[in-house]
C-alpha cells in the first residue's frame, strides 16, 4: 500500500502565466532535467486512470487517490500528442494531485 506510483522523474512542478515547468531528476538517464509544457499547447487535462496509468499499477487500487494527465502537443496529423503523468505530493496512501487539479483547470480558463 505504501509503495510509490510508478515514475520516471522527481522533482517539482510550478504554474506560471505562461508554462508549466518542471524541475527535477530523471531517473532512467540519471540527470537533472527541467523542461516547459506552454500553456497554449496543453490540449486536455484528466484526473483520473486510463488505459496507460491504470490501478493495477499500483497497490492502493485506485480508492485513495489518482494521477493527473496532462495531454499537449499538435493534434495535427504530422505531429504527436504526448501524455505527462502527474503524481504531486504522495505521501504512501495518499496524493495532493484533487488540489493541483483545481489548480490548473484554473489556470487553463
Amino acid at each position: 500500500m505504501l509503495a510509490p506510483p510508478p515514475y520516471r522523474f522527481k522533482g517539482s512542478v510550478a504554474i506560471n502565466d505562461a508554462a508549466f515547468t518542471f524541475k527535477g531528476y530523471d531517473e532512467f538517464s540519471n540527470e537533472m532535467v527541467e523542461f516547459n509544457i506552454a500553456k497554449e499547447d496543453i490540449n486536455q487535462l484528466y484526473h483520473g486512470y486510463d488505459e496507460t496509468f491504470n490501478t493495477f499499477q499500483t497497490r492502493g487500487m485506485g480508492l485513495t487517490w489518482a494521477p493527473i494527465r496532462i495531454r499537449f502537443g499538435s493534434s495535427n496529423v504530422d505531429k504527436e500528442e504526448n501524455d505527462l503523468y502527474v503524481v504531486c505530493g504522495f505521501n504512501g496512501a495518499f496524493s495532493k494531485n484533487e488540489a493541483l487539479f483545481e489548480q490548473l483547470k484554473i489556470w487553463l480558463s
